[in-house]
């Protein structure tokens, strides 16, 4: 029917005696701008849909109504047409219509599209551009496997860290990290982690039995393959005991002066057992002193560096020790120290 009445009005025109418009610039053929001529949409995460945006668009002048067929999307997968005010309406000479779009990329990826509108002879009116990108969190870990080899039963592990890093384009939400079986962690991933940046999860091994066990660590989060997992494994084994061994026990500083100090003598206590030493305390006697860089636990294999000097105060035989507490079966250790006192006038120095 609109289609017939399009007709008789351009027959009426047609037949009617010719006479210069009011307007010179006025055209026959009805036409019509989209205003703008393109949409940039922000960025939107994947599976989300963008806030609309509108497209206005304004007959121009012409003797004849403009009457718009339809307005259609090039891609209509990622973009959408929310609200159509214009299809199936005729426009007059400075009346406008609306037409609202939005964007919901269905992948991490950029999207640009046409919309067209066509009239009733389906002809193009006129076109315009929408373009936006998708954006949405990947996760990268920087393993997928932990192996704590041997750990004594009872005896909580040093802890192997894990990165959890966003590769995506948006920021990455952790909503929860959870452990299983005998592993536990620690993590700082509260806050959102933009892209390109990371955050990271401390796990720890505290076997409850002998034999093998294993685990995992779950990360939940709003990337599309999440929850993602850490898969943990250990072996429990007997309790062991630590064993220190020295590089020495005995230290003679030979002849020094009264009031004044020697040089450090070094001594090298390693942990030789199979379990962390517990070192309490380390101390020395008489007119010697030490300093040490021995931790509060010394793993096994692992060693330290007690370093002992002589000040004697008066002259003669001067002895000491240093004595080192730990958890060894064999504590307390001792260091012999001995030294000789010389006043500065004796000839001779023995």
């Amino acid at each position: 029917m609109r289609f017939l009445i399009f007709i008789a009005i351009v027959i009426v025109a047609l037949a009617a005696p010719y006479a210069a418009p009011q307007n010179a610039s006025a055209q026959l053929i009805p036409a019509a701008v989209i205003t703008p001529d393109d949409i940039e949409f922000e960025d939107t995460l994947v599976g989300q849909t963008s806030a609309q945006q509108i497209f206005t668009v304004t007959k121009t002048r012409s003797i004849l109504p403009l009457y718009i067929f339809s307005a259609s999307l090039a891609d209509s997968v990622n973009f959408a047409i929310a609200s159509d005010g214009c299809s199936g309406r005729t426009l007059e000479d400075g009346q406008s219509c609306e037409i609202a779009v939005n964007f919901s990329p269905g992948q991490a990826a950029r999207f640009v599209t046409t919309m067209t509108l066509i009239d009733l002879g389906r002809n193009i009116i006129d076109t315009a551009g929408l373009s936006g990108r998708g954006v949405a969190p990947a996760v990268t870990l920087s393993t997928t496997n932990v192996d704590f080899g041997d750990q004594t039963v009872n005896m909580p592990s040093s802890s192997h860290e894990v990165l959890i890093v966003n590769t995506g384009t948006a920021d990455l939400n952790v909503s929860s990290i959870t452990s299983t079986g005998d592993f536990g962690q620690t993590n700082d991933c509260g806050d959102p982690v933009v892209p390109n940046d990371l955050c990271k999860t401390e796990i720890t091994f505290t076997p409850s039995a002998l034999g093998a066990a294993t685990g995992t660590v779950t990360i939940t989060d709003d990337a599309s393959d999440s929850p993602q997992t850490v898969a943990l494994q250990g072996i429990g084994i007997p309790p062991g005991n630590p064993d220190v061994s020295l590089s020495t026990h005995v230290l003679d500083f030979g002849s020094m002066l009264v009031g004044s100090a020697s040089d450090h003598e070094t001594i090298v206590l390693v942990n030789v057992g199979t379990v962390n030493l517990n070192v309490a305390n380390i101390v020395a006697s008489g007119d010697f002193s030490q300093t040490n860089d021995c931790p509060a636990i010394v793993a096994p294999d692992a060693n330290c560096s007690i370093n002992a000097v002589f000040e004697p105060t008066t002259t003669g035989v001067l002895e000491g020790a240093i004595t080192i507490t730990d958890d060894a079966t064999d504590s307390p250790q001792t260091v012999s120290l001995s030294g000789r006192g010389v006043s500065p006038d004796t000839p001779h120095m023995e």
